[in-house]
């Protein structure tokens, strides 16, 4: 516990001579800090929050969503770190699922480990699949807003079409996001993975000046305009991010 709370509460990096840089950014990127933070907006339009009124809604839903997010990246630390399981893809998941039933089955007997088993089986495919469900539904919408807001649009002043699931654009993208990533078969999965988390984790930085930048324009108004805990925060997570990149660039140039 003792260990936790340091990890939760004082800053450090782990093996910091070694690859800790690297994985310290991948892990942020892994859970919730990648593209997907832009998905929510296009939830809002979705369920028709759009006006002022309804900001006090969207801030506690989305600490809500953050909560959960962060209790379960640190309780899949918690439950992963004493394992000491081996394998990658579905095979460390199966194998992770069977030290925790026979944990639970020493403690406690084995119906108990095989509820143990099941319940984290269940648990993780329910993070897979909202997981991809996320990414499936919203980031093709991504791309397709990208599409019609081009600067040649812009130039000829020609109305923006409506976003819609069912265009060619956004069907395009999802067929690409079906095939590109079977690449991924014949990799290292723990590669694989540490590139994408650590090249997600880099858009946090961009989001934190876009905020920064965006949400204190005069047009804002002040109900609306960021206050200073939120410019304090966006700051510091900006900074903690780059200076790990940085930290990481230097370590592999000396």
């Amino acid at each position: 516990l003792g260990g936790l709370l340091r990890g939760l509460f004082i800053p450090s990096v782990p093996q910091s001579e070694g690859s800790g840089f690297t994985w310290t950014i991948a892990l942020m990127g892994g859970v919730g800090g990648t593209l997907t933070i832009v998905c929510y907006g296009y939830w809002m339009r979705e369920s028709g929050r759009e006006s002022a009124e309804q900001l006090r809604t969207i801030r506690w839903d989305i600490a809500l969503g953050y909560a959960v997010t962060a209790l379960f990246g640190v309780a899949m630390l918690v439950v992963a770190a004493p394992l000491g399981t081996e394998g990658h893809g579905s095979t460390l998941i199966l194998n992770l699922a069977t030290s925790i039933g026979d944990e639970a089955s020493i403690r406690f007997g084995e119906k108990a480990g095989a509820a143990a088993r099941l319940v984290f089986l269940v648990g993780v495919m329910g993070a897979f699949f909202s997981s991809l469900l996320g990414v499936w539904q919203c980031v093709p919408l991504i791309f397709c807003d990208w599409l019609r807001t081009s600067p040649k649009r812009a130039v000829n002043a020609t109305p923006r079409p409506p976003l819609s699931v069912r265009g060619p654009a956004y069907r395009g993208y999802l067929l690409v996001l079906a095939l590109i990533p079977i690449v991924s078969l014949w990799a290292d999965f723990r590669d694989v993975q540490r590139v994408y988390a650590v090249v997600g984790a880099m858009f946090v930085p961009a989001l934190g000046l876009a905020l920064l930048f965006l949400n204190n324009r005069p047009c804002m108004g002040t109900h609306l305009r960021n206050r200073w805990g939120a410019n304090a925060l966006l700051a510091i997570s900006t900074l903690v991010v780059l200076a790990l990149a940085a930290g990481e660039i230097v370590r592999r140039l000396v």
